[in-house]
């Protein structure tokens, strides 16, 4: 059987209310190089704007995150605050949420029994979903995000991976705050280092892979 990684390793979410600025810190102190590639904080017309097309109740988290940094920096918006997945701006939320909300409508599941989820059926056999909102990417067609529509195992407002590439999709935390706890927890993991193609990442490869790598079988 599979176990939630944040169960497993007895984390537990921060304030709320300060919950992003402790990771970032954090990240900024173990890696220096990360201080500028995020944007500045998303404005109240932004969030509202984000909140009118996502028809679920975003977790104050989130919202707290997006109104102190509105995904990455530049012209691409590229960063890899989540070991190599990037966070996304209102605008990337958006445009990510809606293009699987497209996919979900045209796929028709006849291929539910190829999907998997760790721990077992915390999320739905699917590949595509409307009720799930991402706002990690990994610039691949994958991403991290929170379910609201979970498996018969899962919760609502899990965070999951799910894309292109998630055959098998994983459940990473129950909650948007004990995702940032757990992404602050592994800054000091022996197998964390800089990354010249992704900045820090665990076990030099994409943070999902490395999570399920890490995540004990029985």
């Amino acid at each position: 059987m599979l176990l939630a990684i944040a169960a497993i390793w007895g984390l537990r979410p921060s304030d709320q209310t300060s919950a992003w600025s402790q990771y970032t810190e954090a990240v900024y102190k173990a890696f220096p190089s990360q201080k500028g590639t995020l944007a500045r904080g998303a404005t109240d017309a932004q969030i509202d704007r984000l909140q009118a097309v996502i028809p679920h109740q975003l977790p104050p988290e989130l919202i707290a995150a997006l109104k102190l940094n509105n995904g990455g920096a530049g012209r691409h918006g590229d960063n890899t605050i989540f070991f190599g997945s990037q966070m996304l701006g209102v605008d990337g939320i958006i445009r990510d949420y809606q293009n699987w909300v497209l996919i979900s409508r045209e796929d028709p599941q006849d291929y539910a029994d190829a999907y998997t989820s760790a721990p077992h059926d915390t999320i739905k056999p699917m590949y595509a979903n409307s009720a799930w909102v991402p706002f990690g990417a990994d610039g691949a067609g994958n991403n991290i995000g929170i379910d609201f529509d979970p498996g018969p195992n899962g919760r609502s407002g899990q965070i999951i991976s799910f894309g292109a590439d998630e055959i098998e999709k994983l459940k990473i935390a129950d909650s948007y705050p004990e995702f940032l706890t757990l992404m602050q927890s592994l800054l000091t993991h022996p197998n964390t280092h800089a990354s010249e193609t992704r900045g820090f990442s665990l076990s030099d490869t994409y943070i999902v892979d490395a999570l399920k790598e890490l995540q004990p079988r029985k």
